[in-house]
């Protein structure tokens, strides 16, 4: 039994993304897959706030407790960063804690609500 299994969980529709290329000087996303997972979603609190960048510490938030791991931008690898569909609403995830290393394995995700396409924005 994991840790998601003892909770409540939901059922969220995550987006992910291949590496993308620059074209032109212009980026283009890479290929995106859909795939559905199960996970405990919950509010966040002020102290986790505090990990974020500043600029969107107001904007809405919520960490994910999943088995599956989850990525964040790498900037590295031109790869954006997963979006998660949950109760009709977008959020991105923005910080990912592994927790495998114990009696039950676990991600621990914390991903802000999208206002607007963060990935359609165009890098300059």
């Amino acid at each position: 039994m994991s840790l998601i299994d003892a909770f409540q969980t939901d059922e969220l529709i995550i987006t992910r993304f291949s590496s993308g290329t620059i074209i032109r000087g212009r980026y283009q996303k890479g290929d995106e897959t859909t795939f559905t997972i199960q996970a405990v979603v919950l509010p966040v609190n002020g102290r986790e706030r505090l990990l974020l960048p500043e600029t969107i510490r107001t904007t809405e938030m919520v960490r994910i407790y999943t088995t599956e791991n989850l990525f964040t931008t790498n900037e590295a690898h031109s790869k954006l960063a997963d979006i998660i569909l949950w109760r009709g609403n977008k959020y991105q995830i923005q910080k990912v804690e592994s927790w495998t290393k114990t009696d039950l394995p676990h991600y621990v995700s914390l991903a802000v609500k999208i206002e607007k396409d963060v990935n359609e924005r165009k890098i300059s």
